[in-house]
């Protein structure tokens, strides 16, 4: 008798009052609701992917549009460097007409200036993101997929074109667009997304900080000698 209480005490131990069989089968419910969710959602990301198509129009639609899947697209997209490198060339030379305009000769010898100055600091700016990822990844893709969908992430500045409105949306729009992009390229969560975005500028902040006491306090030095 004692042997038989003690049989069914042990198949609903827990507290819940479940025997280990209904605890084993939740369980795996669960587990197949979770996998099922996880592709629901990746057959959805394929139907936008498909309905999207592959076009550079198509891709600037989708990321001004804010879609996260976007960014791995690109990423994943071999094919789709110079295809980058030219949304990247459009918006920066969109950008810059109002300079052309407002210094009507040296304005439009600017531009190529411009250009190549912006894509070496993307290719600065892509090298660090990806090294701060790797604090909170432990797989990357390689450093061509990072800097096609950082490149990306450049349309809004054709916005700049627009006097004063386009000054504050395409800053904006950029740092939102990096933040989607590193999460979805790093597959970390957007918090630390914005870590790595916002750490460099932190440290230069500070190094720029110090350099300005450490000069303000030179030049009192020279004042009171």
């Amino acid at each position: 008798m004692n042997g038989q209480e003690d049989g069914r005490a042990g198949a609903t131990s827990g507290g819940d009052g479940l025997s280990d069989t209904q605890r084993e089968r939740i369980r795996a419910d669960e587990v197949r609701a979770d996998e099922e969710r996880r592709y629901r959602e990746s057959v959805r990301r394929d139907i936008r992917r498909e309905g999207r198509g592959d076009s550079m129009w198509d891709r600037i639609v989708a990321v001004l549009k804010l879609e996260p899947a976007i960014f791995e697209a690109v990423a994943a997209d071999t094919s789709a460097t110079w295809q980058a490198v030219g949304v990247f060339a459009l918006a920066t030379v969109v950008g810059s007409l109002l300079t052309a305009f407002v210094i009507p000769v040296f304005g439009v010898l600017l531009i190529p200036l411009i250009v190549v100055s912006a894509f070496i600091g993307v290719l600065v700016h892509t090298l660090v993101v990806r090294l701060l990822s790797m604090l909170f990844a432990d797989s990357l893709p390689p450093y061509s997929a990072w800097l096609r969908a950082m490149l990306y992430t450049v349309p809004p500045t054709a916005f700049n074109v627009i006097p004063m409105v386009g000054w504050f949306v395409s800053p904006v729009y950029v740092f939102v667009l990096q933040v989607v992009a590193i999460r979805q390229v790093a597959r970390i969560s957007t918090g630390k997304a914005l870590v790595v975005l916002l750490l460099p500028w932190a440290v230069l902040g500070l190094l720029v900080a110090l350099f300005g006491m450490a000069l303000v306090v030179a030049l009192l030095g020279e004042a009171t000698s």
